[in-house]
C-alpha cells in the first residue's frame, strides 16, 4: 500500500520487501519467542499475587517504596543526568555528523530516563490531604507506580523518537561554502555533454561563453526587436563573467552513479581526474585518510602504492553503503581497453560534491584513458553575489555543449534528502506505533476500571455523582498522558537544541502538528475509555468487596 501511495523511487526501494525463507523463519521464531516470554513474565507475576487479591479482581499489588530502593533510584538519577550532560556537551566537539547526532540522541535518551525516575518519585510521593478531585486523581495514578511509569514510558518514548530523530536529518552545514567545507569553496558545478578545452576563469574561456551568448542574444532580439541592445547585453555579460574568481577543469570518464541516488549497486563508478592545481590547492572536508606528510591530504593521490594500485578518494557514504568497502580497501575499475585496474581508497570525503565518483589524479586518469580529451566538469568559484547571474550566463552561453550548471549546495542537499526520506519513513512508522500505543493505553484504562469496580461502586454509594467519578478516572489517566508527552518532548527538544546551534534545522511546524494530533487522539482515547465508569452496577460490585 505504501509503495502505491508513495511513488518516490528511493522510498519504494526502502519499502520493497526482501523476503527469503531464512527471514521468514527468523521472524516466526522471534515472534513465538517474544510471545512465550511475555506469557511467562505475566504468569510469573500473577502467581505472586495473594489469592484474596485475585478474587477481588485485582492482578497487581501496590509495592512499598522502601528506603534502599529510593537510594538506588537517586544514584541512578544522578548518573543519568551527568552522562546526559556529558553526551550533549561532548557531541559538539565530534566532527563526524552521524556520531555527533548519535551523541545528542543518546544524551536526550538519558534525560528521558532521568525524567522517568523523577516521574515515579513524584507519583509515589505523599501529596498530603486530597482536597480536590484533581489531587485524588494524582494519588490514584501513583497507586501502581510500575504500571503508571510503563504507560508514561510508552507514550513518552514514542514522542521522544518522533522529535529527536530530526537531529539525524542532514543539510549542508554553515561552513559548507568554505574551502575546508563540503564544497571546497566552489559554489557552482558546470557539467557538459561535450568536452570543453578552456578554463572558465581564463580569457579564452570567457570568449567561448561570450561567443555563445552573442548567438543567444541575436536569436532573442529576432523574436523581440524592442528588447535591450545586444552590445549593452554583451558588455554586461563580460562584466558578470569577471565574477568568476577560480575554475578547476576536471576530466570525466563515464560510468555508473555510485551515489545514494542510484537504486542499484554501482558496478563501474564514474571516474574523475583532478589536475595538479586542485591537488596543490587542497580543500574539502575529509572523514578519514591514510597517513600522509603535511596538512594537505590531496598529496595522497600522487603517492605511489606498494602494490601499484591507483590511489583514489571517494565519499564516505559511497564507500560504506554503495561500494561496501572501507578506507585502505581496493575496488576494481576498467581502463580504456577494458582491462581491470585496482584502485585503493586512500581518503574518504564528507558531505562533498563528489558523492558519485572515484577521484584520482589527472595523470593516472590519462594513463588509464589516454583518448579522453577535454574536460566535462568544471568546479567554479564565484563572488557570492554573482553566483546566480554567472550560472545563467554559463547555461545560455555554453548551451551548444549541453551544459548544466548546478549550485554545489543544491547538489549535496539532493544527496542528503535521501537520508531525510528514510528518516521521514521511520517517523511515520513511529507515529503509527504511538497510535497503537494509545490504543493499548485504552486497554490499560479499561483494565484499571475493571479492577476498581468495587471502589467506584463505593464512591457511588456514599453519594459521589456519576460525573465526578467519570472526571476522577479521566483526570487520572490524562495526568499520565500529559506526563508522557511532556517528558518525551522536553528530552527531545534538549537533545535537538545543540544540533540546531551547530547549524541544523528542525521543522517545528510539522513536528508540532504531529504532536498536537497525537495528544488530541490520546485525549479522545482516554475519554472514550472512561465513559463506562458511571455505569458501574453498584450492588453486584459491592458484593465483591
Amino acid at each position: 500500500i505504501l509503495t502505491e501511495l508513495w511513488p518516490d523511487p528511493t522510498v519504494q526501494t526502502f519499502l520493497r520487501p526482501h523476503t527469503t525463507p531464512q527471514s521468514v523463519a527468523i521472524g516466526f521464531v522471534l515472534t513465538v519467542a517474544m510471545t512465550g516470554l511475555t506469557i511467562w513474565l505475566t504468569v510469573r507475576k500473577l502467581v505472586r499475587v495473594p489469592p484474596p487479591t485475585l478474587l477481588r479482581g485485582q492482578t497487581e499489588i501496590a509495592e512499598p517504596d522502601t528506603h534502599p530502593r529510593r537510594r538506588w533510584a537517586t544514584v541512578l538519577l544522578v548518573v543519568c543526568l551527568v552522562a546526559a550532560v556529558g553526551s550533549l556537551v561532548g557531541g559538539g566537539f565530534i566532527t563526524n555528523p552521524d556520531f555527533r547526532s548519535l551523541s545528542f540522541f543518546g544524551g536526550g535518551a538519558l534525560l528521558f530516563a532521568a525524567g522517568l525516575i523523577v516521574a515515579r518519585r513524584w507519583l509515589t510521593a505523599s501529596h498530603g490531604l486530597a482536597r480536590s478531585v484533581g489531587d485524588l486523581s494524582v494519588r490514584n495514578a501513583g497507586r501502581f507506580p510500575g504500571r503508571s511509569v510503563l504507560t508514561v514510558f510508552l507514550i513518552g518514548s514514542a514522542t521522544f523518537l518522533l522529535v529527536a530523530v530530526e537531529s539525524f536529518r542532514r543539510n549542508p552545514e554553515q561552513d559548507f561554502a568554505d574551502k575546508s567545507g563540503g564544497s571546497g569553496g566552489f559554489n557552482l558545478l558546470v557539467e557538459s555533454d561535450v568536452p570543453l578545452f578552456n578554463r572558465l576563469d581564463s580569457k579564452a574561456g570567457h570568449d567561448d561563453v561570450l561567443t555563445g551568448l552573442e548567438e543567444y542574444f541575436q536569436e532573442r532580439a529576432a523574436k523581440n526587436p524592442t528588447g535591450p541592445d545586444n552590445p549593452a547585453l554583451m558588455t554586461a555579460a563580460a562584466a558578470t563573467l569577471e565574477g568568476i574568481t577560480a575554475s578547476v577543469p576536471v576530466r570525466v570518464v563515464a560510468g555508473d552513479d555510485a551515489s545514494c541516488l542510484n537504486l542499484y549497486q554501482a558496478g563501474r563508478p564514474r571516474l574523475l581526474g583532478v589536475p595538479d592545481d586542485l591537488i596543490d590547492r587542497g580543500g574539502f572536508r575529509f572523514m578519514a585518510t591514510l597517513p600522509h606528510a603535511g596538512d594537505n591530504p590531496w598529496v595522497l593521490l600522487k603517492e605511489p602504492q606498494p602494490d601499484g594500485a591507483v590511489p583514489v578518494f571517494a565519499e564516505q557514504n559511497t564507500v560504506m553503503w554503495m561500494l561496501k568497502i572501507g578506507l585502505g580497501d581496493t575496488v576494481d575499475v576498467q581502463d580504456e581497453a577494458g582491462q581491470p585496474v585496482t584502485c585503493r581508497i586512500v581518503g574518504t570525503l564528507q558531505d562533498s560534491v563528489f558523492q558519485s565518483e572515484l577521484v584520482m589524479a589527472d595523470e593516472h586518469l590519462r594513463r588509464l584513458h589516454p583518448r579522453e580529451e577535454g574536460f566535462r566538469l568544471h568546479l567554479v568559484e564565484t563572488k557570492p553575489a554573482a553566483a546566480d547571474d554567472v550560472a545563467k550566463l554559463l547555461t545560455a552561453g555554453l548551451s551548444g555543449s549541453g551544459v548544466a550548471v548546478t549550485p554545489s549546495r543544491e547538489r549535496v542537499a539532493a544527496f542528503q534528502a535521501v537520508v531525510g526520506t528514510y528518516l521521514t519513513t521511520f517517523q511515520l512508522l513511529g507515529a503509527l506505533g504511538l497510535l497503537l500505543g494509545l490504543l493499548g493505553f485504552a486497554v490499560v484504562i479499561l483494565r484499571g476500571v475493571w479492577e476498581r469496580l468495587s471502589e467506584l461502586a463505593l464512591l457511588r454509594a456514599v453519594g459521589y455523582p456519576a460525573g465526578t467519578i467519570r472526571r476522577l478516572v479521566l483526570q487520572e489517566n490524562l495526568v499520565l498522558l500529559a506526563l508522557g508527552v511532556a517528558l518525551g518532548l522536553t528530552a527531545a527538544v534538549l537533545s535537538v537544541l545543540p544540533h540546531m546551534a551547530l547549524g541544523g534545522r528542525l521543522p517545528w511546524r510539522g513536528v508540532g502538528i504531529l504532536l498536537v494530533g497525537v495528544t488530541v487522539v490520546g485525549m479522545i482515547v482516554v475519554t472514550l475509555a472512561t465513559r463506562g465508569t458511571a455505569r458501574v452496577p453498584i450492588l453486584s460490585a459491592l458484593r465483591k468487596e
